[in-house]
């Protein structure tokens, strides 16, 4: 499991700083635990994308709606794929939930900040989160086929 960890590290490591400073140090702990924040940040980022999207499907906005959901998709699949790849969550079904869950609690979230506050300063809490959100799209892509060529082209997990 260590070594699946290290693997990963050096691999994403010329997209995070962080995954860098690990890999350089080897420092297997501390890269778990940062592989492990990284899933999380991209089970968030999903349910982000998942309430950008509800907002474009309110505003009659059904393209923008689509490729926001095609973002949280992306974002729950590199969340679940970074966590059962690297061995944190060893179990595929696991992983999933996880990341489902997170996401659903994250959207939640927002679409209920619509509810109690004001609505510029919800859609303006989402718009930064979204920026956040889009700073990690290179690597959600990268992770993405990554994930498809070795969960489709290979045997699935369990």
């Amino acid at each position: 499991m260590k070594l699946r960890i290290f693997i990963l590290v050096i691999s994403a490591g010329f997209m995070l700083n962080s995954f860098s400073s690990y890999a350089e140090t080897a420092n297997l702990p501390q890269a778990k635990e940062s592989v492990q924040d990284t899933g999380l940040e991209f089970a968030r980022c999903s349910g982000i994308y998942a309430a950008v999207s509800e907002v474009h499907a309110a505003t009659d906005s059904p393209t923008l709606a689509k490729n926001t959901k095609e973002q949280s998709n992306g974002a729950w699949l590199t969340s679940a794929y970074l966590l059962y790849s690297t061995g944190i969550i060893p179990d595929w079904k696991k992983a999933t939930t996880y990341a489902q869950t997170t996401a659903s609690s994250e959207k939640l979230s927002y679409m209920a900040s619509f509810e109690k506050s004001d609505a510029n300063k919800a859609i303006g809490e989402l718009t930064d989160a979204l920026k956040e959100c889009n700073k990690l799209l290179e690597l959600q892509d990268k992770l993405v086929q990554e994930a498809r060529l070795k969960l489709l082209y290979s045997q699935s997990p369990q």
